[in-house]
């Protein structure tokens, strides 16, 4: 399946990232997986608080609530999302058992200005893996009122 206006992590063009650290498409096992598009990208950083940055346009000013979801599993760890170099929401644990998808996660609200850069970072706090499906922005205009 794929979700409708979301940018797909390992598909997207721009990735910068921690020096010696790398990426990886991983393909889900099955095709009735709940990955969209049935694969997601794994990150291997070296170390704690390392960064993995992706560009994102917005092109219409307002605020936004980011949704993501991200890979679970024994290999994953704490991820603190940011975008444009400030920290949204609290950190994540995704820690765990047996791999599987994280289901979309609310990670916070936030105004943005209409601009082709944007970034969106992904910080390890403990080191470990970190595993990104997507991430997709949906208006926070309240129904009813204009922005």
């Amino acid at each position: 399946h794929m979700v409708a206006g979301a940018y797909e992590c390992e598909a997207l063009d721009g990735a910068l990232m921690a020096a010696g650290t790398k990426t990886s498409i991983v393909q889900a096992a099955s095709a009735s997986s709940l990955w969209s598009r049935l694969q997601y990208l794994d990150w291997r950083p070296t170390a704690a608080n390392q960064v993995l940055n992706f560009p994102f346009p917005v092109e219409e000013a307002g605020r936004y609530e980011l949704y993501a979801q991200f890979a679970k599993g024994a290999d994953y760890g704490k991820v603190q999302v940011l975008v444009d170099g400030r920290r949204l929401g609290e950190v994540l644990d995704f820690s765990g058992g047996d791999l599987e998808p994280s289901g979309e996660i609310k990670v916070g609200e936030l105004r943005l200005m209409r601009r082709l850069d944007h970034k969106i970072a992904f910080m390890t706090t403990d080191g470990k893996a970190v595993g990104v499906d997507y991430f997709r922005l949906q208006s926070a205009a309240k129904p009813g009122t204009t922005k």
